[in-house]
């Protein structure tokens, strides 16, 4: 992935564009909340009970999750220095690891 720097406005053009998107997909009803770290990289993309944009999702967490809990989709997105968090819509809860081992489940 570039590194991209964008100014404030950019960026927050880039921001309306996505909720747009978002709203667009899912209708106006959608609550998503998307937080960023101090470089403007989004680290948690919780859809609440709607799925996470696919296009953020790992290939190799979108393949586990197809596979292993078929009709599930994932609610909430969390990529941090040492893996990722994923929130299934059943609730159950499943931690990879940077090379997206699974290393927890949680329910």
């Amino acid at each position: 992935m570039a590194n991209i720097k964008l100014t404030n406005g950019q960026f927050q053009d880039l921001l309306n564009s996505i909720i747009d998107d978002i709203k667009r997909i899912h209708g106006d009803n959608c609550r998503y909340s998307i937080e960023f770290n101090g470089d403007g990289e989004w680290r948690d993309v919780d859809a609440q009970r709607s799925a996470v944009p696919a296009a953020i999702v790992p290939n190799e967490i979108k393949n586990y999750v197809d596979k292993n809990y078929a009709g599930d989709h994932i609610v909430e997105l969390k990529r941090g220095r040492y893996g990722w968090e994923v929130k299934l819509s059943r609730g159950l809860e499943l931690e990879f690891d940077s090379a997206f081992r699974l290393t927890e489940v949680d329910d």
